[in-house]
């Protein structure tokens, strides 16, 4: 305190108040108000508070002057604003507690009146409409301290000029889940900055379903193409989640640009960045909302185990409605959009967004208050239910179910099972009435697998093994798959072409590599399949003992129904179309997929002739890579190129045939008509085998060149070739860390017992 010989007197006071954000308060208000105030003195230079204190009170500025001022890592100070009399300092805290966001000093001898924070609660809770006279200066302090955040994107580093002149510039934007921001087609007149929430660029065509172009996340520029292009915007932005942006008409970003040409670096970097494929894992904060499809979901402890697994890696924070009670009272949750109060909830959460990369959003199973916001803010929506229950979509769904595919949030399904001995079934009926991009199963009997691997999905983190066609050859991928295993590198999708979608099938069934080598083995060469020679009409080979050992393989499961994400390649013979087979029976997907053009006969599907996909594309890294957005690991074992150098002109059979038969005569090398058919459908991976080098975190290759491709048995040495070669290869792999999450990283504790049912 310092000894102002002048202190204010009750007029002043009052006077004060009502230019201050109170004076929307009635007179008899604004008197008790008053009562409750106490006066502080301050010199010039004195600091009031620092960031990072807690917070205890707000202050109304009766005299003099304040300055706000954060003072970044890299040294140096920045004043965001400074407050005369009738501004107040220290609003947000009276609303949400916590510590103070910047340090508040004094730029002139000030006098000051103080409201403690238990005061402050007293009056709120008698008098609502306190909240409104501060609701707009909060507001406008969250924006600015998360815009102060964002602007060295764009400015490198700023000062307290470049603030200023920003903030003048700048027009506030904040529209709703769902809204539209531009119109596809309609004259550029503004560049958004993009401070807090998630946009999607949208192409609507006259005709056609809308197609999703991108999205776009805090920090980013919107509008800036048709800016220097002088062209209409060619695509509509909408609102994915409750959105903030800061926006600045053409002439004045123009003006802003000519006085930190900077910027320009910065909007370069942003457009190359926005059009190149993203091969590292998002950074970007991600708000989910969990949505119990049932009264006996057990959404807290699901909520807790993915806290818990996400937390090992990111900032998480684990918001249900009772922790918003708990931290601002008055049954905040579920209060009406419209009520004196939501001010601080919006407030809190807005803050909360800002300080962690995931928040997840505990939502009601029924359509409550609590549900709808947790909704509106999510980028992306777990429609979380039990494996054995009903699958029809709750009330809630509907109304989700009811959003333009354009602009609702990004949906995944997660299913609980909680017997040990049953396998996921029924999955299609979940799926069917869903808009769902991904579904996962989750062993709630043991979840911290499982647990772990949705939280990579979360994360952009996710290791999809990719495993390609090559006949006998891909016995191999066994043994890649178990020094997977055994040096504990997470496979949280699998997928393959030919021989890679048998063995990844078997995978995404939940077997043991053992397993699969045992099932797998059994099977090929007691039916020997590819040694049923027919006449040869359609095929050189009967598909009859293949369809067998598909079917013994792998039963009546459908791939929706696999505990892993998994999916198979082949090619539409009448289109030349690549076939992506995510769901029907499992055996009918591993039947067309390995179905070699001219040695088996092709499979007939929904009237389709489906064949081997390694006519299209016999290392499917890239499908992969789209479905997980992820780490990809692929597996090549197609043929090398063939170094023979052969005769100007293939001889006569009787010739060939007879350098065979004669044992002190040269043999003629020709090319069998198996490897002819099967060489030709595996070309695209000869060609692709750079591209697969470029996308892949990890290309392995074992080396099988010393067997045929119909060489089935061999299948123990084909298996322990790959084991042995992939122990080398992941040992001598020294970049993992940077892609892939490190071995006997942390994982969530077992989640407790299914609650009983109502």
């Amino acid at each position: 305190m310092s000894s102002d010989p002048a202190m204010p007197d009750a007029d002043e006071l009052r006077e004060v108040l009502v230019r201050s954000s109170f004076g929307s308060l009635s007179a008899e208000h604004r008197e008790q108000l008053a009562a409750q105030l106490e006066l502080q003195t301050l010199d010039a230079g004195q600091v009031l508070f620092l960031q990072g204190d807690e917070a205890d009170a707000l202050y109304v500025v009766l005299r003099g002057e304040l300055e706000a001022y954060l003072t970044p890592d890299d040294g140096g100070e920045l004043v965001l604003s400074r407050m005369g009399p009738s501004a107040t300092a220290g609003e947000i805290q009276l609303v949400m507690g916590g510590r103070r966001s910047a340090s508040v000093r004094a730029s002139a001898p000030s006098v000051l009146a103080r409201l403690d924070r238990e005061r402050a609660a007293e009056l709120v809770s008698r008098f609502p409409a306190m909240l409104e006279g501060v609701a707009q200066v909060i507001r406008e302090r969250l924006r600015r301290d998360e815009l102060v955040q964002l602007l060295p994107r764009l400015f490198g580093s700023i000062d307290e000029a470049t603030l200023r002149e920003v903030e003048q510039a700048t027009r506030w934007v904040s529209i709703r889940r769902g809204e539209r921001l531009i119109r596809q087609g309609q004259a550029g007149e503004q560049v958004y900055f993009l401070v807090n929430g998630r946009l999607r660029a949208v192409l609507e065509e006259p005709g056609q379903a809308p197609r999703i172009l991108s999205e776009i996340t805090r920090g980013e520029l919107v509008g800036e193409l048709a800016l220097f292009s002088d062209q209409h915007a060619t695509a509509s932005v909408y609102a994915q989640r409750d959105s903030e942006l800061a926006g600045i008409d053409y002439a004045g970003f123009e003006a802003l640009v000519a006085r930190h040409p900077q910027i320009l670096r910065s909007i370069t970097r942003s457009l190359v960045q926005r059009g190149q494929d993203a091969a590292a894992p998002s950074e970007q904060r991600q708000h989910i909302a969990i949505l119990p499809l049932g009264e006996d979901v057990p959404a807290r402890a699901f909520g807790a185990a993915l806290v818990q697994a996400l937390s090992a890696h990111e900032s998480v924070f684990h918001l249900t409605a009772e922790r918003l009670d708990q931290q601002l009272g008055m049954a905040a949750a579920q209060l009406p959009e419209d009520s004196h109060f939501t001010i601080r909830t919006r407030a809190w959460m807005y803050q909360l967004q800002s300080q962690y990369r995931f928040v997840i959003y505990e939502a009601d199973a029924s359509d409550s208050e609590w549900t709808r916001r947790c909704l509106r803010n999510a980028d992306e929506i777990i429609l979380l239910g039990r494996g054995d229950a009903d699958p029809t979509p709750s009330a809630v769904e509907q109304g989700l179910l009811a959003e333009r595919e354009a602009t609702a949030a990004k949906t995944r399904l997660v299913l609980l099972h909680e017997q040990p001995d049953a396998r996921p079934q029924g999955t299609r009926e979940w799926l069917d009435p869903r808009r769902v991009e991904l579904h996962h199963h989750v062993r709630w009997w043991q979840p911290a697998e499982c647990m772990a691997r949705l939280a990579r999905f979360l994360r952009g983190r996710a290791v999809g093994l990719a495993l390609g066609g090559g006949g006998a050859r891909g016995m191999a991928h066994i043994g890649v798959i178990t020094a997977l295993r055994e040096r504990q590198i997470p496979i949280d999708f699998v997928g393959g072409t030919s021989a890679g979608g048998m063995v990844s099938g078997q995978y995404a069934m939940g077997r043991e590599p053992d397993q699969i080598h045992a099932a797998m083995k059994d099977a090929m060469q007691r039916h020997k399949p590819f040694s049923a020679y027919n006449l040869p009409l359609v095929s050189l080979v009967g598909a009859s003992r293949l369809r067998r050992v598909a079917q013994e393989l792998y039963q009546d499961i459908r791939i929706e129904d696999l505990w892993l994400n998994y999916f198979c390649v082949s090619c539409n013979l009448s289109t030349g179309d690549t076939v992506v087979h995510r769901n029907g029976l499992l055996w009918e997907a591993v039947r067309a997929t390995t179905a070699l053009p001219g040695i088996l006969v092709p499979m007939v599907q929904d009237g389709k002739l489906l064949v081997d996909g390694g006519v299209v594309d016999n290392l499917p890294g890239a499908i992969m890579g789209e479905f997980t957005g992820g780490p990809v690991i692929l597996c090549d074992v197609s043929p090398d190129p063939d170094p023979t150098v052969y005769e100007h002109e293939i001889p006569p059979v009787s010739r060939i045939l007879w350098s065979w038969l004669m044992p002190h005569r040269k043999k003629i090398r020709a090319p069998s008509i198996a490897d002819v058919i099967i060489r030709t459908s595996v070309l695209s991976s000869l060609k692709r085998r750079e591209q697969a080098e470029q996308l892949a975190v990890l290309l392995l290759h074992p080396p099988i060149q010393g067997f045929g491709m119909l060489e089935f048995r061999s299948f123990d040495a084909l298996v322990e070739v790959g084991y042995r070669y992939g122990l080398s290869a992941l040992d001598a792999w020294q970049q993992r860390a940077e892609h892939i999450d490190a071995p006997g990283a942390a994982e969530p504790a077992d989640a407790p017992d299914m609650e009983p049912r109502a």
